[in-house]
């Protein structure tokens, strides 16, 4: 009887080693994904500040180009107006 109890005592031993590696194994597995996804987010989080930029500068550069449009058309109207004043006159 105690042959089978120490050779049973042994199996659950090991089993019980066996399962305590693959848990550790496990905790590996998800420290290294939490490392992983952490990377990812930060990645995520620097790339829409930059695109955040990004927009922002073509939003500058739309103005400034409306703005010279503006201008130019404004300059366009002025100098058609004197154009035709001129040839009334």
């Amino acid at each position: 009887m105690t042959d089978q109890y120490k050779r049973m005592e042994k199996d659950l031993q090991e089993k019980i080693n066996k399962l305590r590696t693959k848990v550790d194994g496990q905790e590996d597995n998800v420290s290294t994904l939490k490392q992983d996804l952490h990377k990812l987010n930060n990645d995520k989080e620097e790339m829409i500040t930059q695109k955040d930029d990004e927009i922002k500068e073509l939003k500058k550069r739309i103005d400034e180009m409306s703005s010279d449009f503006a201008e130019m058309l404004k300059d366009t109207l002025t100098k058609m107006q004197e154009r035709i004043e001129f040839a009334n006159k």
